[in-house]
C-alpha cells in the first residue's frame, strides 16, 4: 500500500496529466459525456419499432420499391413480410461466402478444425462457455448475461460479444442441423429481452463492445438467414437490432480515445454501412467509418508496421480486423487506399517476424494468448490476400477462420512462382523499438525479441508496460524466458501494476522502482524513453545496444544500458551497465515459465533450468563476491514470481533475481545458454585479463571482458563503451576496437573466428586488431574470419567480406 504522501503526489501527477491534454481533448471528451447524458434521458433513442424500421429504409434502392409501396399503402404486414423475404434472399452486397461457393469452401476445411468447431458449437447448445482459460461455465435454461467469475469483467464482455455465433454458424453449414440455428435464435431473443437497448444498460455502455457485437451479428446473419428458424419475426427483430447498433456507434464513437478503441469502432461503423446499404444512414456510416479508420491507421501504425500501443496483443487484433475489412472492400470492388494496404503489409511482416518459432506471439505489454477479438491471423491469411508469395512461404498454415474469410478462389489462386521457404532471419523494427534475433527455420529455432521502444502509444498509453530493455527468449521448441502478460485492469491496482511494472519483466530494476511512474491502472507519468545505440546482423552473430532514461528521475540518477551479443546459433551474452551516482540496490530479473524447474548453484551463482526431458536454459553470470542470487515463486508481500497467459488468470512462476547493492556504476554480465533435452554441457564464465593503455583493467564499468567456455569452444568477448576507444591488450592481441569476439576450439591457441569493430581516431580508421604487435586486420566495420589468423599477415577486408 502506498503512504498518504505518495497518494497525494499521484493525485497531483494525474491532475497535471489531465491539464496537459489540451483544449481538443476537453472538447471531445465533454461532447461525448454530454451526448451520453442526453441519450440516457431519451430511452427510445436507439429502440426502433417495426414502423421505424420501414421508415429507415432507403427508398432509392429498386429492390425495395415493393416494400416501400406496401408501407405507403398502409399494408404494413405485407411490407414487413416482403422486407424479410428480401433480406433472406438477396445476393448483394457480397459477403465472404455464398451457397455457390459452399462445396469448394468446405473442401478446404481440415477435418480436425471442423471437428473442433462442432465440439465448440455443441458446448454452446448446452449453455457451456469458456473464455480466457476460465470455464466451462454451465448455465441453466437462461444465461446470466452479467455473470462475472472472480470479478473478471473481461469474461463478462466475452459472453456478451457473441463470438460463439461463428461456431454455431459454421457448424450449421457443416451439418445442416437446425438445432444450431435454433440455438442462435434463442440466444439473440434472450439477449435482447434481458439487455434492452439503451445507453444505461450493461450490454450497451461500451461503444467498443457494441462494435464487436455488430460484427458478430453480421456474420451470424449470413450463416443463418436461409434457415427456416430465421422467420419473419426473427428477421425483423434482427434488423431492428442492427439498425440500433449502427445508430449507437454513430453517436457514441470514442473520439477522445484515439487508440484501438476508436479504430475498431470506426471499422464496425464502416462495416455496417457496407453490408446494410438498405438503411438511409448507411452511406454516412460507411463514409464516416472509413474516413476515421484510415485516419487512425495512418496515425497508429508506424513506418515499420508496429502498432503504436506497443502490444503484440493489440497488434494482432488490429491487423486481423483490418484484414477482415480490406477483404470485404475488395469483395465489393471498392478502391483500396494504397497507403493503408502498405501499412497492413508492414503489419503482416512484423507479426510474422515477432511470432515465436512455436507459433505463439510474445506477451509484450498488455497481451494474452487468447481473446475473442483474436479472430483472424494476419500472419497466415495476410500474405494470401496481399499476394505476397515471399511471405506466404513462411506463413503459418491457414486455419478455418482464414479460409472462411478469404474464400476458395483466393486460396486456390496459384503463386506467381514456386514458393520457397527461407528461414526468417534477424530483423529490426526501429520505429516500434523491437529487435528480433533468430536463426533456424523450424520450431527448434533460436529466438530472442528485445524491447528498446516507447512505453506505449503517447496519446493513450494505458496498454504500455514499464519494460524498457526487456526481452523474451525461445529455443529448442519452447519459451524459456517470458514477459508476464496482462493479468487484468479490473482485479486490483496492486496486481495490475505489478504485471505492468518493471519487476515483472526481464530487465534491471533500481531501488525497487519502476522505470516509469505508474499512477492508477491505466495512466503513466514521466514514461521512460529508450534509445538505440547499435544494431548489427551477421551470419555469425547479432548485436544490439540500447539504453533508457527512466531512472534519471531518482535523487541520485542512474542510466541503464543493455547490450546483447548473439553467438549464432548457440547462446546470448547480456551486458547491463548502470552508470550514475550514489549507493543503490540493483536487481536483474529473469522470469521463467510456471513449469520450469530451476536449480541454483551457490558456487557459480548459475541457474540451470530443465527437467532432463525437455530443452532447458543455463543462466550463467560473471559472478562476483557481492552478487546475490535468489529464486522467488508466487510471493505476495511484495508480489513477485507470477505469470499470466490469459486475462484474469495468474500462475506462480519462478523469477530469478540477481541483486547487487553498492555504489554506482555497476555491470552485470550474463550468458544465456539454451541446451537440448537430456542434460547440459558445462558452461563457465570468467573474467578475462585485459590491459588498458598498458595498465591492468580493474573494475571499469565501461569495459566488458569475459571468457566463456563450453563443451567444444572457448570464446572471448571484449566490449569498450568508453567515451573514447582505448588501447586494449589481451592474450597476445592488441586492439582499439569497440568490440572483439574470438572463438577458439578447445586446446587451440589461434581462433577459428575473429570479429572486430574498428575504432575511428581523428577521422581515420585505425587497425582494429593486431596479433603479437603486427597489424592483422584493418577495416572500417567488421570482419568474420573463417580461417586462422596468421601472425604478422595483413588480412584484406575486401577478400573476406566486411559488411
Amino acid at each position: 500500500m502506498k503512504p498518504n504522501s505518495e497518494k497525494l503526489a499521484d493525485y497531483g501527477r494525474m491532475a497535471r496529466l489531465f491539464a496537459a491534454r489540451g483544449p481538443a481533448y476537453y472538447y471531445l471528451y465533454g461532447r461525448w459525456r454530454l451526448l451520453n447524458w442526453r441519450q440516457r434521458m431519451s430511452t427510445g433513442a436507439f429502440n426502433p419499432d417495426d414502423t421505424a424500421l420501414l421508415q429507415a429504409l432507403d427508398s432509392t434502392i429498386p429492390a425495395l420499391h415493393h416494400v416501400k409501396a406496401a408501407a405507403w399503402a398502409g399494408r404494413r404486414h405485407t411490407a414487413l413480410a416482403g422486407l424479410a423475404d428480401y433480406f433472406r434472399s438477396r445476393t448483394e452486397p457480397r459477403f465472404f461466402f455464398n451457397y455457390e461457393d459452399k462445396p469448394a469452401l468446405l473442401a478446404l476445411i481440415p477435418d480436425d478444425q471442423r471437428a473442433a468447431t462442432l465440439r465448440a458449437a455443441d458446448e454452446v447448445c448446452r449453455n457451456l462457455f469458456t473464455f480466457r482459460g476460465v470455464g466451462p461455465i454451465q448455465f441453466d435454461a437462461y444465461i446470466d448475461w452479467t455473470f462475472c467469475p472472480n470479478g473478471n469483467i473481461d469474461w463478462t464482455w466475452d459472453l456478451n460479444r457473441h463470438a460463439y455465433f461463428e461456431a454455431l454458424g459454421r457448424a450449421y453449414w457443416y451439418t445442416g442441423d437446425e438445432r444450431y440455428a435454433e440455438k442462435f435464435r434463442q440466444l439473440v431473443v434472450d439477449w435482447l429481452a434481458r439487455n434492452p437497448i439503451g445507453i444505461d444498460r450493461p450490454g450497451w455502455r461500451s461503444p467498443f463492445e457494441v462494435a464487436f457485437r455488430s460484427t458478430m451479428w453480421t456474420w451470424a446473419f449470413h450463416y443463418f438467414r436461409s434457415s427456416p428458424v430465421f422467420d419473419d419475426k426473427t428477421c425483423r427483430l434482427f434488423l431492428k437490432s442492427l439498425l440500433a447498433h449502427g445508430r449507437y456507434l454513430d453517436r457514441n464513437l470514442e473520439l477522445h480515445v484515439p487508440n484501438n478503441h476508436l479504430l475498431l469502432e470506426a471499422k464496425a461503423l464502416a462495416w455496417l454501412g457496407l453490408l446494410f446499404p438498405e438503411f438511409k444512414e448507411a452511406k454516412r456510416w460507411r463514409r464516416r467509418g472509413l474516413n476515421l479508420l484510415y485516419r487512425e491507421v495512418r496515425a497508429q501504425v508506424g513506418p515499420d508496421g508496429v502498432h503504436g500501443e506497443q502490444s503484440t496483443h493489440y497488434q494482432r487484433v488490429i491487423a486481423g480486423e483490418l484484414l477482415e475489412l480490406l477483404v470485404l472492400l475488395e469483395n465489393h470492388r471498392q478502391p483500396l487506399a494504397a497507403d493503408i494496404i502498405a501499412a497492413f503489409s508492414r503489419m503482416v511482416e512484423f507479426e510474422l517476424w515477432v511470432t515465436k518459432p512455436n507459433g505463439q506471439a510474445p506477451l509484450l505489454s498488455d497481451a494474452a494468448l487468447t481473446d475473442t477479438h483474436l479472430r483472424f491471423s494476419a500472419a497466415s491469411a495476410g500474405p494470401v490476400f496481399l499476394g505476397r508469395d515471399d511471405l506466404r512461404a513462411n506463413a503459418p498454415p491457414l486455419d478455418a477462420a482464414g479460409i472462411w474469410l478469404l474464400g476458395a478462389q483466393r486460396i486456390n489462386l496459384p503463386p506467381l512462382r514456386p514458393l520457397r521457404s527461407r528461414p526468417l532471419g534477424s530483423r529490426a523494427f526501429p520505429a516500434g523499438g523491437y529487435f528480433v534475433m533468430r536463426t533456424g527455420g523450424d520450431a527448434e529455432a533460436a529466438y530472442l525479441v528485445f524491447d528498446c521502444g516507447p512505453f506505449g502509444y503517447a496519446p493513450v498509453p494505458g496498454h504500455g508496460h514499464a519494460d524498457a530493455l526487456s526481452f523474451e527468449l525461445h529455443a529448442g521448441g519452447q519459451t524459456l524466458l517470458a514477459d508476464p502478460g496482462i493479468y487484468s485492469a479490473s482485479l486490483g491496482r496492486e496486481w495490475r501494476n505489478f504485471f505492468r511494472g518493471s519487476r515483472a519483466h526481464n530487465t534491471v530494476v533500481v531501488d525497487d522502482q519502476d522505470q516509469s511512474l505508474l499512477l492508477d491502472t491505466r495512466r503513466v507519468y514521466r514514461p521512460a524513453s529508450a534509445t538505440l545505440h547499435a544494431w548489427r546482423v551477421d551470419d555469425r552473430y547479432d548485436f544490439v545496444d540500447g539504453s533508457h532514461d527512466g531512472y534519471l528521475r531518482l535523487p541520485e540518477p542512474i542510466t541503464h544500458r543493455r547490450q546483447i551479443f548473439f553467438a549464432k546459433p548457440e547462446y546470448w551474452i547480456m551486458i547491463d551497465e548502470l552508470t550514475g551516482h550514489g549507493r543503490h540496490t540493483f536487481d536483474l530479473y529473469f522470469h521463467l515459465l510456471p513449469d520450469a524447474e530451476p536449480c541454483l548453484y551457490a558456487d557459480s551463482q548459475a541457474v540451470w533450468i530443465g527437467n532432463g526431458h525437455q530443452p532447458g536454459l543455463g543462466i550463467v553470470p560473471l559472478a562476483t563476491a557481492d552478487l546475490q542470487a535468489e529464486i522467488i515463486t508466487g510471493a505476495t508481500e511484495p508480489i513477485q514470481g507470477w505469470m499470466s497467459f490469459d486475462s484474469g488468470e495468474k500462475q506462480p512462476a519462478p523469477a530469478l533475481r540477481y541483486r547487487w547493492v553498492g555504489q554506482a556504476p555497476v555491470q552485470f554480465c550474463t550468458v544465456l545458454y539454451p541446451y537440448p533435452a537430456g542434460g547440459h554441457a558445462p558452461v563457465t564464465v570468467s573474467p578475462l585479463n585485459v590491459r588498458v593503455d598498458g595498465q591492468p583493467a580493474a573494475g571499469e564499468s565501461w569495459l566488458t571482458r569475459m571468457c566463456i567456455e563450453t563443451g567444444l569452444h572457448r570464446d572471448v568477448l571484449v566490449i569498450d563503451r568508453g567515451q573514447a576507444a582505448s588501447r586494449k591488450s589481451f592474450e597476445g592481441y592488441e586492439t582499439s576496437a569497440r568490440m572483439v569476439y574470438l572463438r577458439y576450439r578447445k586446446g587451440d591457441d589461434r581462433p577459428l573466428i575473429a570479429i572486430a569493430h574498428g575504432s575511428e581516431q581523428n577521422g581515420e580508421w585505425s587497425p582494429a586488431l593486431s596479433v603479437d604487435g603486427d597489424e592483422a586486420i584493418a577495416l572500417k566495420d567488421y570482419l568474420v574470419l573463417p580461417t586462422l589468423v596468421e601472425s604478422g599477415t595483413r588480412i584484406n577486408a575486401d577478400e573476406h567480406g566486411s559488411a
